[in-house]
C-alpha cells in the first residue's frame, strides 16, 4: 500500500476486511477488497448496530483546536497524546457501538479468456471518495469504481471493459448467520434483497 497526497493506492487485492478501501455517505458503508475476480463489498447501515449508546462529556471541545492543528501539521503522534491523555484522565472510554456488518456484496465477473488477471491496481481517491480497481485479462482492460451517494442515499458500482458486451458476471448479497438476526432474501430479474430484524439495538 502506498499513500499520496489525495490518494491510497496498492498493486495488490486486499486479503482482510482491515485492508479493504472504505467508501460511505454517513448511513451507508462499505469495505471494497477488490479482487478481480470475486469482489466483496462489506456492507454497513447505521442503524444496525448492538447496544445502546451511552454518552460521556469527554470535556474534548477545549483541546480540539489544538488538536486540529496538530492534525493539519501531520504530527499524528502529537495529537494522538494530547487525545489520550484527555480520555485516560477522564476515566471513561469514548464507546462507539459496535456496528453489525449488514452483509457482503459480492460481485463475479465473467471474463472471456481464463488468463491471470494482470497490471492490478486499486486506488482510493480521497478527494472525491471513490475506489476504483482496475485490471487487464487478456486484451480486455477492465475498471470497476465504487462510490457512496449522500443525495442518492446509495453505494454505487459501475463496471466497465475496454471493449462493448464484455461486462458480464454474478452479483450475490449474503450475510454470515446470526441467532440474534433474522434475515430472508429473495431476487428477481433486476434486484437482490434482504429484509431481516435485528432485536439489540
Amino acid at each position: 500500500m502506498a499513500i499520496e497526497a489525495e490518494r491510497i493506492w496498492s498493486n495488490e487485492p486486499a486479503e482482510v476486511w482491515a485492508e479493504g478501501y472504505p467508501v460511505g455517505n454517513g448511513r451507508l458503508g462499505a469495505m471494497v477488497l477488490g479482487d478481480p475476480l470475486r469482489e466483496r463489498l462489506a456492507l454497513n447501515h447505521d442503524r444496525l448496530w448492538r447496544r445502546y449508546w451511552k454518552h460521556y462529556d469527554h470535556g474534548l471541545k477545549d483541546i480540539f483546536p489544538e488538536f486540529q492543528r496538530l492534525c493539519l501539521e501531520r504530527n499524528w503522534d502529537e495529537a494522538v497524546k494530547l487525545m489520550k491523555n484527555r480520555v485516560a484522565l477522564q476515566g471513561n472510554c469514548i464507546y462507539v457501538n459496535p456496528f453489525v456488518p449488514v452483509g457482503d456484496l459480492g460481485i463475479y465477473p465473467s471474463h472471456v479468456c481464463d488468463e491471470r488477471p494482470r497490471d492490478y491496481g486499486r486506488t482510493l481517491d480521497l478527494k472525491n471518495g471513490i475506489v476504483e480497481v482496475a485490471y487487464s485479462v487478456g486484451d480486455l482492460d477492465f475498471r470497476r469504481e465504487c462510490l457512496a451517494s449522500w443525495p442518492a442515499g446509495v453505494i454505487a458500482v459501475n463496471m466497465t471493459a475496454s471493449r462493448t458486451a464484455c461486462v458480464s458476471g454474478e452479483v450475490s448479497l449474503y450475510r454470515l448467520l446470526d441467532r440474534e438476526c433474522e434475515i430472508a432474501g429473495s431476487a428477481g430479474l433486476d434486484e437482490l434483497v434482504m429484509e431481516g430484524r435485528f432485536d439489540e439495538g
